[in-house]
């Protein structure tokens, strides 16, 4: 197992904790919510020397792989309204934003600050993570090269539409594994 899970203290609000995802080399990222009521991944920029910053997630990771996984096949399989079937309404949204690329099978997330894109894919029993850099670091506000290099999930007024409701699906199917772990 190369991935560990641990839980913080949220940074807004307490009662909603940070979720730190951390690999084997001491990189990791934080899946977090923001005080705009938006979901953050942000990426542990200050022991990283180089970008892109990249997670490998296999399958001997058990359940933090299989929550990855999930969140995947939903895009991918374009059920971004998890109890619904897919549609083509949907399948031509996903596709036309950019979301999922059927030929590499890719998911990109460009975040809605419109600083740095989050990459996912699927090659065996393995998934890769990446978060990408397509500023340079003198163009990024501040605030964000002090707590390292957030993605943004917008929950309103977002690029993707609906595409952000997989993404907090996984951060609360990773948060009530865990909660119930350290029970």
């Amino acid at each position: 197992m190369s991935i560990q899970v641990m839980l913080s203290e949220g940074t807004f609000d307490k009662n909603t904790p940070n979720i730190v995802i951390k690999d084997n080399s001491g990189g990791y990222f934080e899946m977090m919510w923001g005080g705009n009521l938006d979901l953050y991944f942000t990426s542990n920029k200050s022991k990283v020397a180089s970008w892109p910053q990249r997670f490998v997630i296999s399958h001997s990771d058990g359940f933090i792989y299989l929550a990855f996984l999930s969140l995947y096949n939903e895009i991918s399989h374009y059920r971004i309204f998890h109890d619904k079937a897919c549609d083509k309404g949907m399948e031509k949204d996903v596709i036309s934003t950019g979301l999922f690329n059927p030929q590499t099978g890719i998911i990109t997330w460009k975040s809605d600050d419109g600083y740095n894109e989050l990459r996912f894919k699927k090659y065996q029993k393995k998934l890769y993570f990446e978060f990408v850099k397509t500023k340079p670091e003198e163009d990024i506000v501040p605030f964000y090269n002090v707590h390292g290099i957030p993605i943004r999930f917008r929950t309103s007024g977002s690029r993707y539409h609906y595409g952000y409701i997989p993404f907090v699906r996984l951060y609360q199917r990773v948060l009530l594994y865990y909660q119930k772990s350290f029970l």
